[in-house]
């Protein structure tokens, strides 16, 4: 009985503490430019989820989607990126449209990470390949961000060191900032 006491507890604090952040997040996204609110909202995500490491947040440019924010990744492997949408649908996130139009986050683990991954644009040249970061990625969740009725934006959160990383209470973090992200974008 005092174990379960103590868990219930534990999970009253933790659930306060990710309350009072994604207010504190929202305060702070309130008040900073678009361009600092992607880097803000991945990095609070990252910290805030059980089990990430690095993450990236794509937005949705002219049809494709292109790096606004990184973290644990190299700027010069990201720059100049973009997506096809559809590639990211599909392949990379790969629940389907009725999930993808929800919303709804997914994890992935190794092994079928890179067999979703899809090849990607530099500038004009197209390279079938995957990026070579996502070789050190063993277990991602992938969250399409909403606005108005249609995908806006794509958050990646990351682990590199355990496939296991991420269970259900990493999948309501992720909801959560997804839905921040949506509110601010």
């Amino acid at each position: 009985q005092a174990s379960f006491l103590l868990g219930a507890e534990y999970e009253r604090v933790q659930a306060e503490r990710y309350r009072q952040a994604v207010l504190d997040v929202h305060r702070e996204l309130l008040s900073c430019p678009v361009e600092e609110a992607y880097r803000l909202l991945l990095t609070k995500a990252i910290e805030l989820t059980p089990g990430a490491e690095s993450g990236s947040f794509l937005v949705r440019v002219d049809g494709q989607f292109r790096y606004a924010a990184s973290a644990g990744y190299t700027e010069q492997e990201l720059r100049d990126v973009r997506f096809d949408v559809a590639a990211v649908r599909d392949a990379w996130y790969g629940r389907g449209v009725d999930a993808w139009n929800a919303g709804l986050p997914r994890v992935v683990r190794e092994g079928v990470l890179t067999a979703q991954g899809s090849g990607y644009f530099r500038g004009e040249q197209w390279t079938p390949e995957t990026l070579p970061s996502l070789q050190g990625i063993t277990a991602n969740i992938g969250a399409p961000i909403l606005y108005a009725g249609e995908v806006y934006g794509f958050l990646n959160i990351d682990s590199a060191s355990d496939a296991d990383a991420f269970a259900e209470d990493s999948l309501e973090v992720v909801r959560a900032f997804a839905a921040q992200a949506a509110d601010r974008l």
